[in-house]
């Protein structure tokens, strides 16, 4: 068990193994993931089905370039971390870079990738059920061509330095306080740990690793789809307290999309938010991150 605020949500009655649910466990699978992603919008979800032997969490290729670092809090310098996003369209193209250093690389994270996206479309249909819609697979099907070049789904790869290998300016810490921008995020991260999340009360906690377990959390796009019924929630990245000021943190996230120009409308009629689609709602959120 974790002592984290975050719930820990089994979910083995739904592995990428099975091909459907085991109908004894299921009603709770689908309340637990309810009471935690419409409250803290954080869980830890184990027994998924991860193939652990798939998760390579290990020394990453770094650009060391500073401009690579951007902001996800506009009011704090840029962020403290490198990364490398992955779509499978530019599966070729990263592969001519990547595997001169580490061959394989690109390969081991396409098989990650299709894994990843299993499991988020099982967490989009059990959303579906918890949110009693009439059509259960309403946000699979808005998901279905993840890993296709309409839909910008995307695997980031991310190497959080030193502090010892950075003049870290005042205010800089290694993720500015922010929310996801899209659907769903499935977080892998290493021992070190670092990420916190904003509690119902207002404070920062500590999501504290646990071996063998997928962090998953909402997006702002999907609580305004949902109108609030499921909650993107703050967090950060910073060096945890107690922790040498020299490691390294290092950690996987899969950000779940819709498809390309897919219709955002409030799922329960209300119009709470007004209508928009993917696209422009993502580009207007990227815009603020890269804003210089």
């Amino acid at each position: 068990m974790s002592n984290s605020i975050i719930p820990v949500v089994d979910f083995s009655a739904y592995c990428i193994q099975r091909n459907k649910p085991d109908e004894e466990r299921f009603q709770k699978l689908i309340e637990d993931v309810r009471a935690a992603l419409s409250t803290i919008g954080f869980a830890y979800l184990i027994n998924t089905g991860l193939s652990e032997n798939k998760v390579f969490i290990g020394d990453e290729i770094t650009m060391d370039q500073s401009d690579l670092y951007y902001r996800l809090n506009p009011t704090r310098p840029k962020d403290l971390k490198e990364s490398l996003d992955f779509i499978p369209a530019t599966r070729d193209q990263l592969k001519k870079t990547c595997d001169i250093i580490t061959p394989g690389f690109i390969d081991s994270v396409c098989d990650l990738y299709d894994e990843l996206k299993q499991i988020n479309f099982r967490v989009l249909e059990v959303f579906g059920h918890a949110l009693k819609l009439k059509d259960p697979m309403f946000f699979v099907k808005a998901h279905s061509r993840m890993g296709e070049n309409d839909n910008h789904s995307t695997f980031r790869t991310l190497y959080y330095p030193p502090s010892t290998d950075v003049v870290q300016k005042e205010g800089q810490i290694r993720c500015g306080e922010h929310s996801d921008y899209g659907g769903v995020t499935l977080l892998l991260q290493d021992e070190t740990g670092g990420l916190e999340v904003k509690g119902l009360d207002g404070k920062f906690h500590a999501a504290t690793p646990m071996p063998g377990s997928i962090v998953i959390n909402i997006g702002d796009m999907l609580q305004r789809w949902t109108a609030d019924q499921l909650v993107s929630t703050v967090h950060r990245v910073v060096v945890p307290k107690g922790t040498r000021t020299n490691n390294s943190r290092q950690s996987m996230a899969f950000f779940g999309h819709p498809n390309s120009n897919q219709d955002i409308v409030c799922i329960d009629g209300s119009n709470k938010y007004p209508p928009t689609n993917s696209d422009t709602y993502m580009e207007s959120k990227y815009s603020k991150s890269f804003d210089k």
